[in-house]
């Protein structure tokens, strides 16, 4: 939402219910290494691994604060960027085993080393617990979503794929002169009789039906714009909104101006890194001192711009980088400005 993106070839089941829930556009996930190795660009969701065996990317790196905000959802956003994603209950269960044979060797070091080791699992379990109880709040936007997407596939109106292990014995019978396919399986469409909401896996992307197991389970971006061309979902409304790379701008009478996130955690792909802080700082800024709608003191200016950028991006950005950002746009500014030819009388 509220960025350029580029829709993959195919996109797993899910991502479809989040773009109907959200109008989130899933993202293409690049393997790097086989890109350069073939020449082109390779999306993980049909590269070699996942038609070797099915492999899944994850593809679900949480909520944007955006998405909270569209559904009403109050939340502490930089608790849950912070949350673990998964849950330490085993973990805790196994070092409390240690715990006991460390009691009964009497080693007091390790005693204290591995009651802390327990301390902190508990602390990320109840972090994790926590953030399940925030996301589990978008149950209802999400299984909606999920009921239409459904219909669609069931009723043949949505044909997805999936990758299907051949039976022992198969591989050489189909494919003998095929040097290029994979031994394990490969990607078959899904006929619509054997789709079954309590057999699909939804995080997995993994449908059964009866001995059949069909992994990476996705569907024709192209086919989900022509079905689902628009989000189901209700618009965000404000009395003013500002888009720029990353970030969108919310204003109304009673809270003033908001920055809110419109990416979430996006791993490899920090902000700063694209240019987005610079672009954001140099767009809104710019309009606002051209406008005249800025402290009027340099240091006063520079603050607020600190403060902006650690509300909008979660990151700190350096005094010298703030001072060159406004001189770019003083620069920008005084080019745009005539040439005074007057000249002066004697």
């Amino acid at each position: 939402m509220f960025k350029h993106a580029e829709w993959p070839e195919t996109c797993y089941i899910q991502e479809v219910a989040y773009w109907l829930s959200f109008g989130r556009i899933p993202e293409v996930l690049m393997n790097v290494e086989e890109s350069i190795d073939e020449n082109r660009d390779v999306d993980r969701r049909k590269d070699s691994d996942a038609r070797f065996n099915g492999a899944v990317w994850e593809f679900d790196t949480g909520y944007t604060e955006l998405e909270f905000r569209s559904l009403g959802i109050e939340v502490d956003y930089e608790r849950y960027l912070q949350a673990p994603g998964g849950d330490y209950t085993d973990q805790v269960g196994r070092w409390e085993q240690i715990l006991a044979e460390r009691i009964s060797d009497g080693d007091q070091d390790e005693v204290r080393y591995v009651q802390g080791k327990i301390a902190d699992l508990k602390r990320e379990t109840a972090e994790w617990e926590w953030r399940r109880s925030v996301e589990d709040q978008t149950s209802t936007a999400v299984d909606n979503a999920r009921a239409y997407l459904f219909q669609a596939l069931s009723s043949g109106q949505l044909t997805a794929i999936g990758w299907r292990q051949y039976e022992e014995g198969s591989r050489n019978e189909i494919h003998e002169d095929k040097d290029d396919v994979p031994d394990e399986g490969e990607f078959v469409t899904i006929e619509k009789s054997k789709w079954s909401l309590r057999n699909f896996n939804w995080e997995e992307s993994t449908l059964k039906h009866g001995r059949d197991t069909m992994k990476a389970v996705q569907v024709y971006t192209g086919d989900v714009l022509r079905l689902f061309p628009e989000p189901i979902c209700k618009p965000v409304l404000v009395e003013m909104v500002k888009i720029f790379p990353g970030v969108a701008l919310f204003a109304n009478e009673n809270t003033g101006e908001k920055a809110i996130r419109a990416e979430g955690r996006s791993p490899g792909r920090p902000l700063k890194g694209d240019g987005a802080i610079k672009s954001v700082v140099q767009n809104y800024f710019g309009e606002r001192i051209r406008k005249g709608d800025v402290p009027a003191k340099r240091e006063a200016l520079i603050q607020e711009v600190a403060d902006f950028v650690k509300t909008a991006f979660r990151e700190d950005i350096k005094r010298s980088t703030i001072q060159r950002y406004l001189m770019q746009i003083d620069d920008a500014a005084t080019s745009k400005k005539p040439n005074n030819i007057a000249q002066n009388s004697a």
